[in-house]
């Protein structure tokens, strides 16, 4: 039987990755375990230093798909580290979702929100009981840019 903790650690799919980090450059993977990391520098599950991405810096471009049940903490994180750190980007994977906190939240404080097309299928985590399945919800990607505007521009972004 899965653990609940393998319902948040579904991994990104490689394309969908790899096409935001030919745009991104990514340095820091802020949700991520020593199974799913995808950057150089990962906070999650087993990182070097011990810190979750809640609670470290994101000081360079950070990719983040934080599992989808805490979204506000995520989302007020990100916003929090564009202010901070206005040199860098960061881009975090979410549910859409317009009627909750965190989405009204991350449309006042981000520059950007893809509504992505084709939608994503996730990958279930690794050495987990999850059967792989199609993903049954519609997912966006939010960008905080550095210095950009901080009133969201929201447009379908067509991945593949």
């Amino acid at each position: 039987m899965p653990r609940n903790s393998d319902r948040q650690e579904w991994r990104t799919p490689p394309e969908l990755f790899k096409a935001l980090d030919s745009q991104f450059r990514f340095i820091i993977d802020a949700a991520a375990s020593a199974d799913n990391r995808l950057c150089p520098v990962w906070c999650g599950s087993g990182a070097p230093y011990g810190e979750d991405g809640l609670s470290a810096d994101w000081q360079n471009n950070t990719f983040c798909n934080p599992g989808f049940s805490n979204m506000l903490a995520w989302v007020e994180k990100a916003a929090m580290e564009a202010e901070k750190f206005p040199h860098c980007d960061h881009v975090l994977i979410g549910l859409c979702a317009p009627s909750t906190k965190w989405w009204d939240l991350s449309a006042q404080t981000c520059s950007e929100i893809r509504l992505l097309s084709p939608r994503p299928q996730f990958l279930p985590p690794v050495n987990s009981d999850i059967k792989p399945s199609s993903n049954a919800r519609e997912n966006a990607v939010f960008i905080w840019r550095g210095l950009a505007q901080r009133q969201a521009h929201i447009w379908t972004w067509r991945w593949k």
